[in-house]
Order: structure tokens, then sequence, then C-alpha cells
């Protein structure tokens, strides 16, 4: 009998234990959480990677991942930046709003959508040789929109050194 109230007092004082370790690092969670936000190893919510190049960005969207991308495959092109985000908004809506808010920030459009009321539409912008291509795709109850913005071709200096 007694060493079955010792085993049933060590899973209590366990349980208690285990429950206080619980309580002192969810306590703590926010304060290491802002400790890293501080100390670049965690971005907020809704921000784009260090180095994103700035783009106007639908304001009910949001982000859901983006990287920056080398890009082996375009002559003189060494990065790619690519950035998706999720709103509740109708795609005709989204595409709207970035062919308004790009272009008032400098941007040409190259490649209208093709239909202002489909569920998908994709726009490419155009500001001197940077592309950035708006991918807007309606899915069951949310629309994904894709940002692909690529800058344009660098000259490698022993190129230039060539052509002078």
């Amino acid at each position: 009998m007694a060493d079955l109230t010792a085993g049933i007092n060590k899973k209590i004082l366990f349980i208690l234990i285990s429950a206080a370790c619980i309580f002192l690092i969810a306590g703590f969670l926010p304060k290491i959480r802002l400790f890293l936000i501080s100390h670049g190893q965690e971005k907020p919510a809704n921000q784009l990677d260090l180095g994103f190049p700035t783009f106007p960005v639908y304001p009910q969207a949001q982000l859901i991942h983006n990287e920056i991308v080398n890009d082996p495959t375009v002559e003189n092109i060494e990065k790619r930046y690519l950035a998706v985000w999720n709103s509740n908004d109708q795609a005709p809506q989204i595409s709207q709003w970035y062919q308004e808010n790009i272009v008032q920030s400098g941007w040409t459009m190259s490649i209208p959508p093709a239909d202002l009321t489909a569920s998908i539409q994709q726009i490419e912008f155009q500001k001197e040789d940077t592309t950035l291509t708006v991918s807007i795709v309606r899915q069951k109850t949310v629309t994904e929109i894709t940002l692909d913005y690529r800058p344009g071709p660098t000259i490698e200096a022993n190129e230039t050194e060539e052509e002078q």
C-alpha cells in the first residue's frame, strides 16, 4: 500500500512540475518571439523577407510565402523575387486594384488581363528593365495572388571591358 501511495505521489508531483514548466514557458514565449524579431531571427507576420524590392501589395492580403530565387535559366538575371498572398476578395476586384496602384507607382502595364471578370488573371508590368507579373487565381474560398518580380539584366564587369 505504501508503495502504491508513493507511486501515485510521484506521478502527481511529475504532473504538477510539468504543468508549472508549461505555464512558465508559455509566459516567456511572447518575450522570446520579440527577442528573435529584434535580432533578425524571425520576421513579423505579413512582412517580406529582407532584401525584397518594394511594390504595392493588395491591402486585404495575407502573406503566405516569399522567396528570393537564383535563376540561372535566364541570361544575366541573378535573382527573382517571388511572393504569394491569399485574400478572401474576388479576382476581378484584386486585379482592378493592381492595375490602378501599380501604374500609379510608375509602372507601365505591358500585358493587361485577358478577361476582367475571370477568376484567373495575369497582368504584366514593366518599369525600366524590370518586369513584375501579377497572377491572380480564385480557388474555392480564397484568392491566391502571386507576384514575380524580375529585375532587368545585369551587365558583368568583364562584358563591359570587352565592349570598350
